[in-house]
């Protein structure tokens, strides 16, 4: 009897072991055939943190269809308009040497240009020379390839260092795109001058191995005058400078100027003091640029290609030529002090006096 029960435990042991094997092969079977099914996803390693659902979410995402309700003509007005980039951002105004006043750059928390990490499809964006590589441009993307931009409004120095304590900016591009897309916009603000006008074209293609898309922006804006912003019929306007093209001179009872040439020469104005001692002063904002002159063609491609199944080529090209008109008025010469000592035979007065004059003859600056 013993003998018995125990080989009906052994066959029941021997029959369970089949059955349990045997769902074993067909649930890894049904795996093996469900993988085979899922779809690739990428995802853009931004390493911009995940939030709790608890908390508010220091992330804050601008979709293509947002840019395109603000009406913004570039990537840098719209990042310019954020409301945590409030306390200083970059925007090139003109009179700034070596290309600074074709670009713009972030401004996060008004920490500087160069704590604000910007990321292009989760790559850090080279700098600009005049920062030394500290603060990228982001004018130089194409409005038409965005399609989303990603803030971080809290530091990240954790992760990126020294160049994330202020935030990181993600600016997504397109990658799966087919068509044309051809988009022409104009812009007339009410101050004389600043038209503008941008036009792109884009266009994408995708096969089996992978895609291209293709990007060219070309835009233009015409130069605003300080003259235009700050009316000169303007009680407040003070756009003048004691450093004249016509010298004024300093002693002890005031300025003084020859009135005659000062009537004569173009952008100055003659003021009589209390005192009835003449000062001929420049008005500078009759020339010189707030914003300059600008022409910009920027180009970016995407193109992807599936070498093998586990292999992938991801590259992106390039490019920007900008070319920027800016214009300050010329030299004041107020480095080192000019004077002239009262025994001079041209000396105007019995007394040593201070010369202020502006190298106007040899143009703008």
């Amino acid at each position: 009897m013993l003998n018995n029960k125990i080989s009906k435990a052994v066959r029941l042991a021997i029959a369970f072991g089949a059955v349990s094997t045997a769902a074993f092969s067909a649930s890894s079977f049904a795996a093996e055939e469900s993988a085979d099914k899922v779809e690739r996803i990428q995802v853009t390693g931004s390493r911009i943190k995940q939030v709790d659902l608890e908390n508010s979410s220091p992330v804050t995402v601008i979709t293509a269809a947002d840019i395109n309700l603000s009406g913004e003509p570039s990537v840098g007005d719209v990042l310019n308009n954020l409301s945590s980039n409030s306390f200083g951002s970059w925007t090139g105004v003109s009179g700034y040497g070596a290309g600074s006043s074709a670009t713009s750059s972030i401004n996060l928390r008004g920490l500087g240009s160069d704590a604000t990490l910007v990321l292009l499809d989760g790559r850090r964006m080279p700098g600009t020379s005049t920062s030394s590589g500290a603060s990228a441009d982001t004018s130089l993307i194409p409005m038409a390839i965005v399609e989303r931009i990603e803030i971080l409004r809290d530091g990240a120095s954790a992760v990126y260092g020294s160049a994330a304590v202020a935030g990181v900016i993600n600016i997504i591009t397109k990658k799966d795109f087919d068509g044309l897309n051809l988009k022409y916009e104009f812009n007339q603000p009410s101050v004389d001058g600043g038209d503008s006008s941008t036009f792109s074209v884009s266009s994408g293609f995708t096969a089996e191995k992978g895609n291209i898309v293709f990007t060219f922006e070309h835009s233009e804006s015409d130069a605003i005058y300080d003259r235009d912003i700050w009316a000169l019929d303007d009680e407040t306007y003070g756009a003048y400078s004691s450093y004249s093209p016509v010298s004024n001179y300093l002693d002890s009872t005031g300025y003084h100027a020859n009135s005659d040439l000062c009537d004569a020469e173009p952008n100055t104005v003659n003021t009589i003091d209390a005192d009835g001692n003449g000062r001929c002063t420049y008005s500078y904002g009759e020339v010189t640029k707030f914003y300059p002159d600008t022409n910009k063609n920027s180009f970016l491609s995407n193109f992807t290609y599936e070498l093998t199944d586990n292999i992938r080529f991801i590259g992106r090209a390039m490019a920007s030529f900008n070319e920027t008109d800016a214009r300050y008025a010329g030299t004041p010469v107020s480095t080192t002090p000019i004077y002239m000592s009262a025994d001079n035979q041209y000396s105007p007065s019995d007394e040593d006096v201070r010369i202020f004059t502006r190298a106007v003859p040899i143009g703008n600056r």
